[in-house]
């Protein structure tokens, strides 16, 4: 999930917080905190505009999810595509679940560990 927030913000430059959830097959309500860890460990940025007398939210990507997203989460979707009949949480095609919960299911966590050693490797060098 987190993954497929710092990719669509990186390819997308900026998101409304409706916008971005429904990319990512997220929901406002659940998943808020996501977004809120994120912003606090420096990889997206928020952003309150003014509208009327409401506030649109916006995302972005800061430096470091950008760099994050080059250099480690894009050469990860390259080495390990998602398939066709997986839903691609990021189009929203997940059915209200996440991609974890969608591996997990089928028993295919695999990727997910090999993308944590890969993030682990490549982590160490950006820090």
């Amino acid at each position: 999930m987190r993954k497929d927030v710092i990719l669509k913000l990186a390819e997308y430059g900026e998101l409304n917080q409706s916008r971005l959830m429904s990319y990512t097959g997220l929901n406002n309500v659940k998943h808020k905190g996501i977004l809120d860890e994120l912003v606090e460990k420096g990889f997206i940025i928020r952003v309150e505009e003014p509208w009327g007398q409401k506030k649109i939210i916006k995302y972005r990507a800061s430096e470091k999810g950008k760099q994050l997203a080059r250099e480690i989460l894009e050469p990860y979707e390259a080495l390990f595509p998602r398939r066709e009949e997986e839903p691609d949480v990021s189009k929203g095609g997940a059915g209200g679940k996440t991609m974890a919960s969608h591996d997990l299911r089928k028993g295919n966590f695999v990727s997910s560990v090999l993308l944590r050693q890969f993030a682990a490797l490549r982590m160490s060098a950006l820090w």
